[in-house]
């Protein structure tokens, strides 16, 4: 942007393009048949909101959720409550 800001060097943008043909009129280049209107504003800056733990566990059949995927799910639930998560 050129006002020497790091932050808005790495800043995320809305982009958004219309294509229409229902404005067509005197404004529009000749033989083109549609107006093309485009709007670009920076996104907010916000702070990470979530904390994921991920971990691999598998199952024998994935398909099913039978009573031992209950009591392996205790050991993650156990975790959800040590760092107040639900």
């Amino acid at each position: 942007d050129g006002s020497g800001d790091p932050q808005a060097q790495h800043a995320d943008f809305q982009v958004t393009v219309l294509l229409t043909a229902d404005t067509v009129g005197e404004h529009t280049p000749h033989g083109r048949g549609l107006d093309i209107f485009t709007y670009v504003q920076p996104l907010p800056r916000i702070e990470s909101t979530v904390e994921v733990l991920a971990c691999e566990a598998e199952r024998a059949n994935p398909t099913i959720k039978d009573v031992q995927w209950v009591r392996d799910r205790q050991s993650l639930e156990e975790r959800q409550r040590q760092v107040g998560v639900n």
